[in-house]
């Protein structure tokens, strides 16, 4: 729940196009990589957020799928090719802004990933009439998204 708790390293921005701005901070332990999404804007029931990751060494072939997890106000929506499991907070984030904190556990074993490892993190927020990604992050390219270095 606190975003101190969190590595520095791994804190991404999002929404520099829409009202909707989110902020992603990743953090791991031996077993779980856990994703906190801070959302403001539009927090709605049509507001979410969806989650892609994959392991890096896997992002080559083209039968490797990634993990895709759609997240609300309410939790965990949907998930597909892992298991995972989510909380949602609504009231005021980190930064002082009325919003929505999410933290989404997933199994690093759902990544065939570990120590020393390189996930691949992408994010999209959606909304009523919202599309809001990383720039130059394409949803099909797992190569051109985030990094997440597992240490």
């Amino acid at each position: 729940g606190d975003p101190s708790e969190w590595k520095q390293e791994h804190v991404f921005y999002l929404g520099s196009d829409s009202s909707s701005q989110a902020v992603i901070r990743a953090a791991y332990d031996d077993y779980i990589l856990y994703i906190l999404i801070e959302r403001t804007g539009d927090t709605s029931s049509k507001a979410y957020t969806e989650i892609y990751l994959q392991n890096a060494s896997s992002a080559v072939s083209s039968s490797s799928k990634a993990i895709y997890a759609k997240v609300s106000a309410s939790g965990l929506d949907n998930v597909k090719n892992a298991s995972a499991v989510a909380i949602a907070k609504e009231g005021v984030t980190s930064r002082g802004t009325k919003g929505t904190a999410i933290e989404l556990a997933i199994p690093l074993s759902s990544l065939n990933a570990g120590k020393g490892s390189e996930i691949l993190l992408n994010a999209v927020l959606r909304g009523s009439g919202l599309n809001d990604g990383f720039t130059r992050a394409s949803e099909n390219n797992p190569l051109s998204w985030m990094k997440i270095r597992l240490q």
